[in-house]
């Protein structure tokens, strides 16, 4: 065994690539066996060398080199990748669209192989789906909820059945319809005849109220009027009444005032004497002015006596 060999072998290990054929394996792990035989002594060296000082300048150095070295062949290897890649992606293409070509005439004619072998479960599932839609639109007019029935599968008398429930039950319905409608017309009628009455009586009960209050204005025009004719004839009695008490009342005064003439006479002469009765001569001031205020005293109460005999003439 060559030494190349065993690299190839250690590599094969590491990446273990089994699930390819031996021929298949083998040329990728050519191809990158020399980046990884470059680099395994190198990445090995790496570790060993340590710089424990900030002054060992010379470690430091080596490791740049190393490290330089290292991804020299790093950048290699994936270069390298890159194309390998690029070859096996076309010709991964290249078999894709080769092995199509027998896979699609293969698929062809399998499905055409099916569908003579499924002729006749085509044929019932049409049959199943024309007899569904033939008895859904039977039950449309029905108003018949078939979302979750399989109308298409079911057996005929089954189906015949079913059917003849719905229209006996779709007939019982309308029939129950046009009785409640019939009896809603009725009441309706009826209400109308009850509210119609009520409106007569109403009317009628009205009528009489106008009748009865256009009969109470006209008494009550009549009752005003003989009111009104009874207060003129009272209120000419009254004047006339008035009237002639005042008369008599004249009449009176007069007899009375006539009869007492000849001595208001006598009192007008006698208030008259004492008007023109001589005045005392009083010396005394005070006395003289307590004369004079009793003079005018006098004179004001004849002269109110003298208007009183005038007003009673």
């Amino acid at each position: 065994m060559t030494v190349i060999e065993k690299k190839t072998d250690d590599l094969k290990n590491i990446v273990n690539i089994d699930d390819l054929p031996t021929s298949k394996s083998d040329p990728i792990l050519q191809v990158f066996m020399p980046f990884f035989s470059e680099a395994k002594p190198l990445c090995d060296s790496a570790y060993s060398l340590v710089v424990n000082d900030a002054t060992d300048v010379s470690k430091m150095n080596d490791a740049k080199k190393l490290r330089l070295k290292l991804k020299a062949i790093r950048v290699a290897c994936e270069k390298q990748r890159k194309i390998e890649k690029s070859d096996a992606l076309k010709i991964g293409q290249s078999i894709d669209k080769v092995a199509g070509v027998p896979k699609r005439m293969i698929e062809e004619a399998e499905n055409h192989l099916k569908m003579q072998e499924e002729f006749a479960i085509r044929a019932e599932q049409a049959r199943i789906q024309k007899l569904e839609l033939e008895r859904r639109e039977s039950l449309e007019k029905y108003e018949v909820d078939t979302e979750h029935m399989n109308l298409g599968v079911m057996h005929k008398y089954a189906w015949e059945a079913f059917f003849s429930g719905v229209v006996e039950r779709h007939n019982q319905k309308i029939e129950a319809d046009r009785k409640a409608e019939a009896d809603r017309k009725a009441a309706a009628e009826a209400e109308a005849e009850r509210v119609r009455k009520i409106e007569q009586e109403n009317a009628r009960i009205k009528a009489e109220a106008l009748a009865a209050e256009k009969e109470r204005k006209r008494l009550q025009a009549i009752a005003d009027n003989e009111r009104k004719e009874r207060e003129v004839v009272e209120a000419a009695a009254a004047k006339e009444k008035a009237r002639m008490e005042a008369k008599a009342k004249a009449e009176a005064k007069a007899k009375a005032l006539a009869a007492m003439a000849p001595d208001i006479e006598k009192i007008r002469a006698y208030i008259n004497d004492l008007r023109n009765v001589a005045k005392p001569d009083i010396k005394d001031g005070a006395m003289n002015r307590f004369m004079q205020d009793m003079v005018r005293s006098i004179d004001l109460l004849l002269e109110k006596s003298m208007s009183k005999l005038d007003n009673d003439k």
